[in-house]
């Protein structure tokens, strides 16, 4: 009986070491820049003593990028924000997070920072054939529209 046993332990063994390889070799990666136009859709505001206004945004929009192969490509963005803009009414730092969403229903999630000229990105996390993304880059932010629109153009790499 012991016999048998080593032999089903060893057999066990392999196949684990079968599956962290395959899952390992599952794995992708991919690195590019996008834009993403995003449209205001809820707007809280307060006014700070020191004359800087405090505004709670809500955005929805979509990403482009120009490979196909992207995970980013044709996703739609839920995303909320806080930003603290200066006196000037120009000038502002923010923080908040997106639920990106595909076209199959797969999704992740990843937060934002910076002002008015850009700032940082990174995923926490996804779903569906993104559970376990990592990565982040940099975005860049476009002129607004008179509308309120966005536009921001990012860089960075996922892993997934």
């Amino acid at each position: 009986m012991t016999g048998r046993f080593s032999t089903a332990l060893v057999a066990a063994a392999a196949l684990l070491c079968l599956g962290a390889a395959t899952a390992a070799e599952a794995q992708q990666t991919w690195s590019g820049d996008g834009n993403t136009l995003l449209a205001p859709v809820g707007t809280e505001e307060y006014q700070l003593p020191d004359g800087r206004t405090v505004r709670s945004l809500s955005f929805l929009g979509f990403t482009i990028t120009e490979d196909k192969a992207s995970p980013f490509h044709l996703t739609s963005q839920d995303c909320k924000g806080t930003y603290v803009f200066e006196a000037d009414g120009m000038s502002f730092t923010a923080a908040g997070y997106c639920v990106v969403r595909d076209g199959e229903g797969n999704m992740w999630w990843l937060w934002w920072n910076g002002g008015s000229a850009g700032g940082e990105w990174g995923v926490t996390n996804g779903a569906g054939k993104y559970t376990g993304m990592t990565g982040g880059g940099t975005w860049t932010a476009r002129d607004p529209m008179p509308d309120g629109k966005v536009t921001n153009s990012w860089h960075g790499e996922v892993s997934w």
